[in-house]
């Protein structure tokens, strides 16, 4: 299951924390939207496989930070393909980016700020962590709407 916190940046923004591989509540939000994926695990790709098929699923763009941003970028790739929103890695959707040179919690929240390479209205933030790492970036992303940044 998620923990949903609700309007954490703006009406348009959601925040997940995944505490298991349960997707239901990525499947269930009902409009397009871009999401951006926040590692904190070891192995978070072996662990997450539903959430990422989820995510996969419904999202138009992927942007990938943290620990293993790359596999996880592959891995939502996979996905694209097997569900057949990809012809192949790179041509369809959801479009990906994994960034390993945006790693701490201040630098997520100030990319999250800019909206992002989608251009999707709505925009999902989930974070495969722990909830002192969640509130962490809820803080950061609390800043940035605020500008105390």
């Amino acid at each position: 299951m998620f923990t949903i916190i609700g309007r954490v940046y703006d009406a348009k923004v959601r925040f997940l924390r995944a505490t298991a591989s349960d997707a239901e509540d990525i499947v269930s939000v009902d409009k397009e939207f871009d999401c951006f994926l926040v590692n904190r695990l070891k192995d978070a790709a072996l662990t997450q496989g539903r959430l990422l098929e989820a995510i996969a699923r419904r999202a138009n763009w992927v942007e990938i930070f943290g620990v293993d941003a790359e596999a996880l970028h592959d891995a939502v790739d996979q996905a694209g393909v097997h569900l057949g929103r990809q012809v192949a890695i790179g041509e369809g959707y959801p479009m990906t980016a994994w960034y390993d040179d945006i790693s701490d919690n201040s630098a997520i929240a100030s990319y999250i700020a800019t909206g992002g390479q989608g251009d999707s209205l709505h925009k999902i933030v989930v974070l495969i962590g722990s909830p002192s790492e969640e509130s962490g970036l809820i803080d950061e992303l609390r800043k940035h709407r605020t500008g105390d940044s």
